[in-house]
């Protein structure tokens, strides 16, 4: 490592009597825009009521801020940032948004600290929304949803008015609310768990702040892990109902061309996703400063014995990324290695016009990532006997159907010989039809899919809800093959069109024929091409 950081804080205001809020920024070389500064000097309560703090992880000192700083003094008003950090870390080391999260806890001098994207815009009533729900309940976690816009006539920034962005090309707006906030299927994927979280600084600092785990290195993940600590915690998860923030299109905004940890394929932290299910309080990895704040150890009330305790340079040796190569970098931290993947930037004219989804999604691993002629090994699915014996009227119900298919149907070929042969054949067809659905089944599991959806009609639906028994997969829903009024088939949950694409992980094609057409009304429903498994 060629340098050794040594952070620096370029202004820090003075208060009379201490802020309520607290607002972090995070910056890493990569704004261009810092309109949020206007839309903070906008707000209904006083200025002295919250401080902006901005925080630069390497060495670059925003020239728009100091032509803010010099307006503001020749204007006479208060300064557009209350805190400014430039932490002057090494060029080769990677970013990680958990240490500027530990940066702006630990300087923090609100009661209560809001992290949220730096490139966002809001009304003048956000600041207000923010102090007003934690004098009501301060023993909660707070988090707005952003409202989104993909229309690139807002760039550069050009200040548009609120309900223009909720017009053309807003992705996730109902008319009255965020898609997100509206979704009752999957909310961890609809809503915007990294836009902007608030917490008490108190509570922050006694689940030991953010976690600094490698597995949070660059793009990948947010505050949302604070939040599901918090709820471990005994704190409250509240969504704001009433007031939103606002996110107009700029390159690189789904972090393109950026490095991010292990995910489960849709951006979310699979090391924040097992917070929900372990329990975990303290971070895995806690920062230094943070654990003298939280056991009050002395000197953790001076901001100078802080700053010298907040970067670890043992630790961020094993931040360094080779930047040069194009798909994926490994990263090492005190002997846990990780791989990064890279955020690919979308093609041009890869989504058609009028089809914006709610979420860009990875495709999951395709389907050769399963060698399909292996024996299971014991930690794959294996298939009961009961789960065989419940298969025997199935396929006797499937022989009738396509025996009297075969008797009506001339399109479809009769096998050659006697009744018995034909019968033994059609029952031998159904026989492989069935295993190849188990081995789709277990495909999809060991490609590390949580849940399925089926697709088509009741036939194979109940072969494929017989078999999910010996599969650990949710049984999410059934996309019907055609329009209909009923809300079950096969005993299992019709899902509508706006939910189709909220399916986490594969949608199996229990049609033998047609398939064509389904992946055509699949695609009209936004589901990405990977996601779609059929039978043959």
């Amino acid at each position: 490592m060629q340098q050794r950081p040594s952070m620096e804080i370029l202004y820090r205001s003075e208060y009379d009597r201490p802020p309520e809020v607290s607002f972090i920024l995070l910056d890493w070389g990569c704004r261009e825009s810092f309109h949020i500064l206007d839309y903070f000097a906008r707000q209904t309560v006083a200025r002295q009521r919250y401080e902006v703090m901005w925080i630069e992880y390497w060495d670059r000192r925003a020239e728009q801020i100091d032509r803010a700083f010099d307006e503001a003094r020749r204007a006479g008003g208060p300064a557009p940032v209350d805190t400014w950090v430039v932490m002057h870390m090494p060029p080769e080391v990677y970013y990680h948004k958990h240490l500027m999260y530990n940066v702006g806890i630990a300087l923090a001098r609100g009661k209560i600290v809001t992290i949220m994207d730096s490139d966002a815009f809001f009304r003048p009533t956000f600041v207000e929304s923010i102090i007003e729900a934690f004098r009501r309940d301060p023993f909660q976690v707070l988090h707005h949803d952003e409202v989104r816009n993909m229309d690139r006539r807002f760039y550069p920034f050009n200040y548009p008015a609120f309900d223009e962005v909720t017009g053309e090309g807003c992705i996730n707006w109902t008319g009255t609310t965020t898609t997100g906030l509206a979704d009752t299927s999957d909310p961890l994927h609809t809503r915007n768990y990294g836009a902007c979280m608030s917490a008490r600084r108190r509570d922050l600092i006694a689940i030991g702040g953010a976690d600094e785990h490698i597995d949070y290195l660059g793009h990948i993940c947010g505050p949302y892990e604070l939040t599901w600590r918090l709820v471990n915690f005994n704190r409250r998860e509240v969504w704001h109902e009433g007031e939103f923030i606002y996110h107009v299109w700029h390159p690189g905004q789904a972090g393109d061309e950026n490095f991010g940890g292990p995910h489960d394929g849709r951006h979310m932290s699979t090391r924040a996703l097992a917070v929900r299910s372990s329990g975990r309080v303290l971070p895995a990895v806690e920062n230094r400063a943070i654990a003298m704040l939280r056991k009050r150890l002395t000197g953790c009330d001076e901001p100078e014995t802080l700053m010298a305790a907040l970067i670890s340079p043992e630790r961020i040796q094993g931040w360094v990324v080779d930047k040069t190569r194009l798909d994926t970098a490994v990263a090492d931290s005190w002997g846990q290695t990780i791989r990064l993947h890279q955020i690919r930037p979308e093609r041009d004219g890869q989504e058609r016009a009028g089809r914006a989804r709610v979420r860009r999604r990875q495709p999951l691993p395709g389907l050769d990532w399963v060698v399909f002629r292996r024996r299971p090994e014991r930690s794959e699915p294996v298939l009961r006997a009961a789960t065989k014996l419940r298969l025997v009227p199935l396929l006797a119900l499937l022989v009738l159907r396509q025996w009297l298919g075969l008797r009506t149907d001339p399109g479809v070929k009769t096998p050659r010989g006697g009744p018995v042969r034909r019968l033994r054949r059609l029952a031998l067809r159904q026989r492989y039809w069935m295993r190849r659905c188990w081995h789709r089944l277990c495909v999809a599991y060991l490609n590390g899919a949580d849940e399925v959806a089926f697709y088509g009609t009741d036939g194979y639906i109940r072969v494929a809800r017989v078999l999910c028994r010996d599969v650990p997969l949710r049984l999410c829903g059934v996309v019907p093959d055609r329009p209909t009024k009923r809300e079950r088939i096969a005993g299992c949950r019709v899902l509508a069109e706006h939910q189709v694409r909220y399916v986490r992980g594969y949608i199996l094609l229990t049609n033998l024929r047609r398939v064509k057409r389904a992946y055509r009304r699949l695609e009209e429903m936004n589901v990405p091409k990977e996601r779609v498994m059929p039978l043959r």
